[in-house]
């Protein structure tokens, strides 16, 4: 290919690609680079600087599920280990009561002799601080005494209770919910509502029991009865689209 002609048609792709991703200073400083000094060299290395973020996106939020699912797992396993007469229904999709199409998820529905325990499990690391009346709790890295690189996250208490108002529409019962933080989070003194597994059996522990085994059949029959049934693809879809619309 001529100069003159590789010129043009790497004009054309810039143009191209700045139609596509208007608004991104950085990548149209250094695509013009490429096309004044750098010609298909310089391309490459702008494909290379595009690609990269992308691609380690990817890789970090693979990990963050991984992480996710592998605590879930430990959850679900020792739940039935603890109580092999019980029931969990574990990422349970449903259907919001009038809604056209909106959904939530709950991560582990227990049905068992004590109550049915709506739980949401978070594998979040560092120190969490929060309180019941807050709608956004604090979580960062404790060093000396002091919070470094905090950030807001929306309260987990609030959020699992949004999912316990939703079920309540669905099918009532009264239901106990309860957050489950894994060994990586660090629990700030005074915030209520959360535990680590350990300390969630030993709350449970404590209660009278409220259900026999006819009793738990008959919710988890109805209950898994109004869980919706889909490709993975839509329910990740759906999950994303209600997150941002309701904050979990």
């Amino acid at each position: 290919m001529e100069v003159n002609d590789m010129h043009i048609a790497l004009t054309a792709l810039v143009h191209l690609i700045m139609e596509s991703t208007s608004g991104i200073n950085f990548l149209k400083v250094w695509l013009t680079i490429a096309l004044l000094g750098g010609g298909a060299y310089g391309l490459y290395k702008v494909v290379k600087v595009i690609k990269r973020p992308a691609s380690r996106q990817s890789a970090s939020s693979k990990a963050r599920r991984w992480h996710g699912e592998q605590f879930e797992q430990h959850v679900v396993k020792a739940l039935q280990e603890h109580d092999p007469s019980a029931t969990t229904i574990v990422n349970g999709l449903f259907k919001r009561a009038g809604a056209i199409n909106t959904y939530f998820e709950i991560d582990i529905i227990l049905i068992s002799s004590k109550g049915i325990f709506v739980l949401e499990l978070k594998n979040w690391q560092g120190y969490l601080y929060g309180d019941l009346k807050q709608e956004h709790w604090v979580i960062g890295s404790l060093q000396n005494n002091r919070l470094l690189y905090a950030k807001q996250v929306y309260s987990p208490v609030k959020q699992n209770t949004k999912h316990i108002e939703d079920l309540q529409a669905l099918y009532p019962f009264n239901y106990v919910g309860h957050v489950i933080f894994s060994t990586r989070t660090q629990i700030g003194d005074g915030t209520i509502g959360v535990s680590d597994f350990d300390g969630f059996l030993a709350q449970i522990a404590g209660l009278e029991d409220v259900l026999d085994q006819e009793d738990i059949r008959h919710h988890a029959q109805r209950l898994s009865a109004l869980v919706q049934h889909g490709r993975e693809g839509e329910h990740i879809a759906r999950i994303e689209t209600n997150r941002r619309r309701y904050g979990g």
